[in-house]
């Protein structure tokens, strides 16, 4: 008896114990008291030495060479008929031809060679200099289709819009392996127009984020790696991966391969220190020491990069404070208030892109019966959302006032960042041929 008594008491105690821990515990959340005002623990940069792709010896804006070519123009003759058909943007296909892949119209030797008249009229080109017949299609995802392009541009919109694959089978009436296609080829497309188009980019204040998704069958998340320029609303870089050191630098390597050389722009992420080991790493410079054999890592003094932590209780958000991780809290103020924005560190602008990408691609979607079954067919799903936001689609916070009163000018993000002087059509998207690397 005396025993049973004894083992309830000290259950009891230990449930009492419980209960004020756990009440305390909701009561300084509530508070709005935050982690910060205890005593933080000591974070060290990281090197290049800590990320894959600087070790495999990857350096920022590598170029291949290029052998120098003679123009055509300066060696043919000059009877004959003046060229009068564009060719710029357009290459020969033949390798053994000594201007294979260039599309410089002044330098390569197309010519027009006739069109093929049908549902869509077909350019051809003849190479001057090895006699090749070059379709207007070559390089691009309409390349030997039977479909129409109009057809084709048709379907990629309603993908790029959230509509899923097998639900544009039911809609358009193609076979699923069709669409799958043209998706793969489309994608493929605007993967090399990205990295054609965004080299040497200028961005003042990148948002890094990532957000969260599931494969069909698969128990393990994956993680959409998203970075934002806050002014433009370009994304110089999406990357799939994990949630892991070597992700994160992999996915800030990317980044600062993007960028021009210069000042680092100003960053701002959530509460993850994995940026922090990344950023660290990849913007800096290796000085030497004297007296000893092996430079030292140096992160760059102009490097601004602050966190938003968010203090949740179960899935409700409770309270936020932010942290000046690299440079002052007035140093960051400062650089955000001369890009006319708050002055205040958030991740508002990737947080409501992240919103935009779950919208439009399908697999992102919560809640669905349309999750991709392989990283690479999100992959896919992933470059082309990302190339129908950047030059098909306008933003709506983009716009500009114009002299006439409730009209305003709308603008694509590539627009806003000097890569293109127009808004693409899907159907311009298809037929611009965009040689491989």
């Amino acid at each position: 008896m005396v025993e049973y008594r004894l083992f309830t008491e000290l259950s009891f105690g230990c449930l009492l114990v419980w209960l004020v821990w756990s009440h305390l515990r909701r009561a300084r959340a509530l508070a709005g008291l935050t982690p910060a005002v205890s005593k933080q623990r000591e974070r060290h940069a990281h090197s290049p030495k800590d990320c894959p792709a600087c070790r495999a010896g990857h350096k920022q804006g590598e170029q291949h060479p290029v052998a120098a070519v003679e123009a055509w123009r300066k060696s043919a003759s000059r009877r004959g008929r003046p060229k009068t058909i564009e060719t710029e943007g357009h290459a020969c296909n033949n390798p053994a031809c000594g201007y294979f892949n260039i599309t410089d119209g002044a330098v390569h030797a197309l010519v027009g060679d006739g069109k093929r008249q049908g549902v869509d009229t077909v350019q051809y080109f003849k190479c001057q200099a090895c006699g090749t017949k070059v379709s207007g299609r070559w390089n691009t995802p309409m390349y030997d289709l039977k479909t129409p392009v109009r057809r084709v541009a048709e379907v990629m919109t309603a993908t790029s819009e959230g509509m899923d694959v097998s639900a544009a089978q039911r809609v358009f009436a193609h076979d699923e392996r069709t669409i799958q296609r043209w998706l793969t080829r489309t994608a493929q497309h605007a993967e090399r127009a990205h990295e054609r188009f965004f080299q040497q980019l200028v961005c003042q204040h990148l948002q890094l984020d990532e957000l969260v998704t599931k494969l069909r069958g698969v128990k393990e998340r994956v993680f959409v790696w998203v970075a934002l320029d806050a002014h433009t609303k370009l994304i110089p870089v999406i990357r799939l991966g994990a949630r892991k050191s070597a992700d994160a630098h992999l996915f800030v390597h990317e980044v600062w391969q993007r960028l021009a050389p210069g000042a680092p722009p100003v960053f701002t992420t959530d509460g993850l220190w994995l940026y922090y080991y990344a950023l660290t790493a990849h913007f800096g410079d290796w000085l030497p020491q004297t007296g000893r054999r092996h430079p030292r890592w140096q992160v760059d003094p102009r490097l601004l990069y602050g966190q938003l932590h968010k203090v949740k209780v179960g899935y409700k958000l409770k309270s936020m404070y932010t942290v000046a991780v690299c440079g002052t809290r007035e140093q960051l103020r400062n650089a955000l208030a001369a890009l006319h924005l708050t002055g205040r560190i958030m991740t508002a602008y990737v947080e409501r892109v992240n919103l935009t990408l779950r919208e439009h691609i399908p697999p992102l979607a919560r809640r669905t019966w349309s999750l991709a079954r392989t990283e690479q067919a999100l992959r896919l799903h992933l470059e082309w959302g990302r190339a129908y936001y950047h030059f098909c689609r306008y933003h709506a916070s983009l716009r500009l006032p114009t002299a006439v009163p409730r009209r305003c000018r709308s603008r694509t993000p590539a627009m806003v960042a000097g890569l293109a002087r127009r808004r693409w059509r899907v159907r311009d998207f298809l037929l611009m041929p965009l040689p491989p690397a």
